[in-house]
């Protein structure tokens, strides 16, 4: 992740401490989360989830109980200055 443009070393060591914590618990609980209503489900119907952790959305499907995360991304930015 590219977060220590906008944030102190430090302040990027503890949000990735957080996803990384967050990410582990859905190893443990992969049908953590909430839909996601702003992504379409895919043709093989098992719809998106998000976690938030921290100031990061986490975005991830369940699929034969292996975590799949598509994005991880802080959605207070500007979609438009965003890459990736």
């Amino acid at each position: 992740m590219v977060y220590r443009t906008y944030m102190t070393k430090r302040d990027a060591a503890k949000r990735s401490a957080q996803v990384k914590a967050a990410l582990h618990s859905l190893a443990k609980e992969g049908g953590k989360g909430a839909f996601e209503e702003l992504l379409e489900t895919p043709v093989d119907g098992i719809r998106f989830s998000r976690i938030i952790s921290g100031h990061f959305k986490i975005i991830l499907r369940v699929v034969e109980d292996v975590v799949h995360v598509s994005d991880i991304f802080d959605p207070r930015r500007d979609p438009g200055k965003m890459s990736g």
